[in-house]
């Protein structure tokens, strides 16, 4: 088959595909791309706007020229380091500088010769990670970067400095890089966007933060931070930022009470808010309330490992009032004293939001009440949390599901961990759930089902009769791609999304799982995405059973924008080795 006979869509989302699971194109095979495929350079290059390169080889440098010759602006991704500078001269930069949107630079201890990175007028995201054993970050950052390079690149929105892999040292010291990174960057640089991943080094990331280069500054995401809680509530306090994530912190207190109360004080103009502390962390319910109640601009809250306590003053008369929070989530390890059911009740007036997730409890007329008349209208997703056997979680789930909110698209049905293998009412469970669904018939308002507790063929069958579901995901299920699943697959005509995992992934034999998921794409012309575990038995995968599924795809990838089977990336290489002679590993 030559490439010439296929759509050029269908030949981009192959190579697309190419790209994702081998890394960059190499300039052997681009050569023999372009070799039997006359199209290649008018018609195909342009449409594969994406292209990672790695400047410390030749490699891309070919497909970049013909590119930039043909008037074509790729988007590169350009990964440097030191070795990057042994092949590239002044006059191949210029070819392609203008055409870099990103930088992933390794920041390393250069000692010898100064490397300057060339500025980009497309440039829009910038990655650092420095290397191990960087006593200094100064002096080999301004070999790669000096005050030009950023005022060229004024596109310039994300930066991303990764200080994880640095090993701690009796000297090194990080405390002057923020002074010397603001004599660097402009203020007129418009940065939006700072991630800082942090090793074991403590850094008072404040200074950095409160350069007048990021009072501009609308997403910060911090991880494994070592900092004073006063510091970590002067970013709070940055006059534009809109979203804050906090992951795996450490702070020199046992209360993240303080972060809420900045919130409730007015002082923060933050829409979303999500914080995981290192160690579990304590916060007041009394705290938390405030905070839901005094900040109308806070549109998402997500509180992991933080534990929720009711203090002995606790006021039982407290009412919630606000109506903009959209989404509120507390991970399990808060609901052992203080479960997102007391907030959720308490609200005295219609609300915001969207996404109710429950920890589950005997469901009582005040909740019922309060998601009937306060949430109704505008909740849009359910999580429910089991813990355990509990004769009341189908009646529960059924009242909620039949209360059929008019956009409450999504339902999803997780367990708490430790409950996750010694849960054995779940068929029941699933038969409470999909009775519920049924009895709404057409009027059912979800679209949208995710479960991860074990379900077993039989039931996925009667879920796969609901003809108003669309998406739906098994992430525990207890067989293999059987003929009676397949056979079901191939006649319904409202799937557009199935996704399937097995919590057996030794069941079932690789031939009848791979003509099993080539009945479904040929007979099935709704779905768009699949998404079907593949055992782990490959043996038995003969050729003739590959290139079946190999046509059948191709046959119908101008509707599949998502296929995962687990060996995909095999049958792929298989499928370009075998239909376009392009040379594979396999």
């Amino acid at each position: 088959m030559n490439l010439n006979s296929l759509p050029d869509y269908i030949i981009v989302k192959i190579l697309k595909y190419y790209f994702d699971f081998h890394g960059p194109l190499k300039s052997n095979k681009s050569c023999l791309l372009r070799s039997i495929c006359k199209k290649w350079n008018d018609m195909i290059l342009p449409k594969l706007l994406e292209i990672k390169i790695n400047l410390n080889s030749w490699d891309n440098y070919e497909d970049i020229l013909e590119m930039t010759k043909s008037k074509i602006t790729p988007v590169i991704m350009a990964s440097v380091s030191k070795t990057s500078f042994q092949y590239i001269n002044d006059s191949q930069y210029v070819v392609i500088k203008d055409n870099i949107r990103c930088y992933f630079v390794e920041i390393s201890d250069v000692k010898s010769q100064n490397y300057k990175i060339p500025p980009s007028k497309t440039l829009s995201a910038l990655y650092m990670t420095f290397t191990p054993n960087l006593v200094d970050f100064i002096e080999p950052f301004k070999k790669f970067f000096d005050r030009s390079f950023f005022e060229m690149s004024k596109t310039l929105e994300s930066i991303e400095f990764d200080w994880v892999s640095v090993e701690s040292d009796d000297n090194f010291h990080p405390s002057k890089f923020p002074k010397h990174l603001g004599e660097t960057i402009p203020d007129e640089n418009q940065i939006k966007n700072i991630h800082a991943l942090f090793g074991p080094c403590s850094i008072n990331v404040t200074p950095l933060l409160m350069l007048p280069c990021f009072s501009k500054v609308q997403n910060i995401s911090l991880e494994y931070l070592e900092s004073q809680l006063s510091d970590i509530i002067e970013i709070f306090k940055l006059p534009n930022l809109k979203s804050l994530d906090l992951y795996y912190f450490t702070i020199n207190s046992e209360s993240i009470d303080p972060l809420l109360e900045v919130l409730s004080s007015g002082q923060s103009n933050l829409e979303s808010f999500e914080c995981e502390p290192n160690n579990n962390a304590m916060l007041k319910s009394t705290t938390l309330i405030q905070c839901i109640n005094s900040n109308r601009k806070l549109k998402s809250l997500n509180l992991q490992n933080v534990t929720i306590v009711k203090p002995d003053t606790d006021d039982t008369t407290t009412t919630i009032t606000n109506h903009t929070l959209e989404s509120l989530v507390l991970d399990q390890s808060s609901l052992s004293n203080f479960t997102p059911i007391d907030i959720y009740q308490l609200w005295n007036s219609k609300s915001a939001m969207k996404s109710l997730f429950l920890n589950f409890i005997e469901i009582n007329d005040r909740l019922y009440n309060s998601l009937k008349h306060y949430h109704f209208h505008t909740v849009t997703k359910l999580t429910i949390i089991l813990d355990g056997d509990n004769t009341t979680q189908g009646k529960l789930m059924s009242d909620i599901i039949k209360l059929n909110p008019p956009l409450l698209h999504s339902f999803e049905l997780d367990i708490k961990w430790e409950f996750a293998e010694s849960l054995t009412n779940t068929n029941q469970i699933h038969e409470d759930v999909y009775l519920s669904i049924e009895s709404l018939g057409a009027s059912c308002n979800l679209r949208k089902f995710k479960s991860t507790v074990t379900i077993n063929t039989e039931m996925i069958l009667k879920f796969l009769q609901l003809t108003t579901i669309r998406k739906i995901s098994f992430f525990k299920y207890s067989g293999a791609l059987c003929k009676s699943l397949v056979d079901s697959l191939c006649k319904n005509t409202v799937l557009e999304s199935i996704n399937i995992q097995n919590g057996e992934p030794n069941s079932g034999d690789m031939r009848s799982f791979l003509e099993g998921i080539t009945q479904i794409i040929e007979f099935n012309h709704i779905l768009k995405s699949i998404t079907i575990q593949s055992p782990t038995n490959t043996a038995d995968s003969p050729m003739s059973t590959i290139l079946q599924l190999t046509n059948v795809i191709s046959n119908n990838i101008h509707r599949l924008y998502h296929i995962d089977l687990g060996v995909y990336h095999t049958l792929l290489f298989i499928f370009l080795k075998n239909h376009f002679s392009v040379n594979t590993p396999y």
